[in-house]
């Protein structure tokens, strides 16, 4: 399965491996139906458990990358673009590549 890149070529769906980087071309992806992964990652954002659960399964620390203190120390030590690369990988592997066709009048993933 492939993705459509808007008045581009196409990047294929499939999982990425964590010493393979992700590329702008995975982040202008459009599926078949009509969803991007920036629509994804949004949706995703948007959900406290599931957040969580990405910190659990991957030591990641998403909840807190609000917190002023939390900022200063995972700026110095790159500990934030980490965190977000493997969640945008997660959201690619798990969520984008995975989820059903959106259905009209529903939110996607």
């Amino acid at each position: 399965m492939t993705a459509n890149l808007v008045d581009g070529p196409l990047v294929e769906l499939k999982e990425i491996a964590e010493s393979e980087p992700m590329t702008p071309l995975h982040f202008i992806a459009v599926r078949s139906d009509g969803l991007t992964f920036m629509q994804c990652v949004e949706s995703a954002a948007d959900t406290p458990g599931l957040i969580s659960q990405v910190d659990r399964l991957y030591g990641t620390n998403l909840r807190l990358i609000g917190a002023p203190i939390a900022l200063m120390i995972d700026e110095t030590t790159g500990r934030q673009h980490r965190d977000i690369e493997v969640f945008f990988r997660f959201i690619w592997n798990s969520v984008f590549i995975r989820c059903p066709a959106v259905i009209p009048g529903k939110p996607p993933c």
